[in-house]
């Protein structure tokens, strides 16, 4: 099953770049590899971090806001913002290899994060929460594709990061249900719920090759 789980977001970039035009191009290839090495950046500052960041506190909000910081502000968040500004280039250029360096980051860290808080033989965490992960790099995909193609003027933070709000708030719920997960409410509920924010992804999917 470890073996699985390192190679599970490698298989999904590979599925996800066969549908991508531009994935014969260097520079995406380079976007992929920046994403790696800065997930590797990022794992070890969070192994390092693992006493702050992995609380077991009766609080609901001081479990949350580790869920946050642990699933969704270290790889979406400060991975991302690193690498906008690591890289020179002109923001639509960084927006669009925002989704490689995504799955970069995810091919060090989802292991990492798995095997250091959801290392339980449970279908939560062996199936529902990595799919949760991936199932959030398409969201940010689909927003990424919207805003690009909306595009009638040069690109701006303040709007790209309106576009990615709908992506933070399926973000912040798929930590809402890590917290019920934690706490060991009723499987049928954060687990249906869970199932459901999947099933939203491949919606976005389906969308992208119904166009």
């Amino acid at each position: 099953m470890s073996i699985l789980l390192f190679l599970l977001v490698p298989a999904v970039f590979v599925y996800y770049s066969a549908g991508n035009r531009f994935s014969g191009l260097p520079t995406y290839r380079l976007a992929y590899l920046s994403g790696v090495a800065c997930g590797v950046v990022l794992t070890i500052l969070a192994f390092f971090m693992d006493g702050v960041l992995k609380t077991r506190s009766a609080s609901y909000a001081l479990q949350f806001l580790s869920f946050f910081l642990s699933c969704t502000f270290i790889p979406f968040g400060l991975g991302s913002i690193c690498l906008f500004t690591v890289f020179d280039s002109p923001l639509r250029d960084r927006i669009e290899r925002l989704v490689p360096q995504v799955f970069g980051i995810l091919t060090v860290y989802l292991p990492f994060l798995q095997l250091s808080r959801f290392s339980y033989p449970d279908v939560w965490s062996v199936v529902i929460n990595p799919s949760l992960v991936v199932s959030a790099v398409f969201f940010v995909d689909y927003s990424v594709r919207r805003y690009c193609a909306r595009i009638r003027r040069a690109p701006s933070y303040e709007d790209f990061l309106v576009a990615l709000l709908p992506s933070l708030g399926l973000l912040l719920v798929s930590d809402i249900l890590r917290v019920m997960w934690y706490f060991a409410l009723p499987f049928w509920l954060y687990g249906t719920l869970g199932a459901l924010v999947v099933f939203l992804s491949l919606l976005t999917r389906l969308a992208k090759y119904c166009r």
